[in-house]
């Protein structure tokens, strides 16, 4: 429902909680554009946060630098909520897992309410100290966020440590190809395109006999609990990999080139994305000792690099978003300069 609306403060544009005539609780988003002031009612925080974070966005695109600079007035639980409204909207077009939502509103909304009521350009670096490290993380992508569309200063959430190299899980060889032999048919599709080419599972279950053309696979969407997205959360998802050798066999010829999902459940329909980490799959990792079913990626990458191929192979085939990720996580395995033959 969309109602004018007579704030005091001519900069205002919030997110409010009114009590309905039956007793329930909404969101009420207070905004104004070109026309006016309004507001706008919503069942959930989550499509408040959106229809926010798309209002203000709208509106700081059309001020000048000036008027950017008079507009100072955000309290921190407005620019939380503003960024949550990004991340939402992200979610809802594929770019970012529910998962991952979900992890950001538990960080930042559980941050105190005396700290959200503060304007968040007063706050002090050590008004923070206390904060998890991840709550940390994403307060300072919020503050980043402001600071592009504002023109603000520097971020007031302190530096955060650098992270420690986690270890990585490599299954053996040996494993890996009994796993293979012995699973079924559509396991052994499975597994092959995870520990060959990387894929992610839900890059997999988004798979076509359309997307195998003349011993390429074309990867350009993944699977998500909405469905299937064309445009991928990762920037470089879209990718051209060679199809593994051993796994012409097991693909059904009736089907090559048709629009239909290369993994079906007994139903005959798509599979949804807790195949990955449930029944015959996680039974398998586990009697195999290979853990995770990421970590197939792992030993993916780690093949490729015993093999003498570069980072940077390894990171288009694994589809990242920039090689730094591939040299952060696999550099270790790269070859010394002690196997150099002079």
């Amino acid at each position: 429902m969309l109602t004018h609306s007579t704030p005091d403060n001519l900069n205002m544009s919030s997110i409010k909680l009114p009590k309905t005539r039956h007793g329930s609780e909404g969101f009420r988003v207070h905004y104004e554009n070109a026309a006016g002031r309004f507001h706008k009612s919503f069942k959930t925080l989550d499509a408040a946060c959106r229809f926010l974070f798309l209002s203000e966005s709208e509106r700081f695109g059309e001020m000048t630098a000036k008027e950017k600079e008079r507009c100072r007035d955000w309290h921190l639980r407005k620019l939380i909520q503003f960024y949550v409204g990004k991340k939402v909207s992200q979610c809802e077009t594929g770019h970012l897992r529910q998962s991952s939502l979900d992890t950001i509103k538990h960080a930042l909304f559980s941050i105190d309410e005396t700290l959200q009521a503060k304007l968040a350009l007063n706050i002090r670096p050590s008004e923070f100290n206390g904060l998890p490290e991840n709550t940390l993380k994403h307060l300072h992508s919020a503050y980043l966020l402001l600071k592009a569309m504002r023109n603000i200063g520097v971020s007031p959430i302190p530096k955060l440590k650098k992270k420690v190299e986690k270890p990585i899980f490599i299954p053996a060889f040996c494993n890996v190809e009994e796993m293979i032999k012995q699973s079924p048919v559509r396991e052994k599709i499975t597994f092959i395109l995870a520990s060959k080419l990387g894929l992610r599972i839900s890059e997999i279950l988004a798979l076509d006999y359309s997307d195998i053309r003349e011993q390429r696979i074309h990867i350009s969407k993944h699977l998500t609990r909405y469905g299937v997205v064309n445009l991928g959360m990762k920037a470089d998802l879209q990718r051209i990999l060679p199809l593994p050798k051993d796994l012409m066999q097991f693909l059904d010829k009736e089907k090559r080139g048709k629009p239909i999902p290369l993994l079906m459940s007994e139903r005959q329909s798509r599979l949804s994305l807790t195949y990955g980490r449930s029944g015959i799959i996680k039974k398998r990792l586990l009697e195999y000792e290979i853990g995770t079913f990421h970590n197939l990626r792992h030993f993916a990458a780690i093949s490729l690099i015993q093999r003498g191929y570069g980072i940077n192979v390894v990171s288009k085939m694994l589809g990242h978003r920039s090689i730094k990720i591939t040299h952060d996580t696999y550099g270790r395995f790269c070859r010394s300069v002690l196997d150099i033959e002079i």
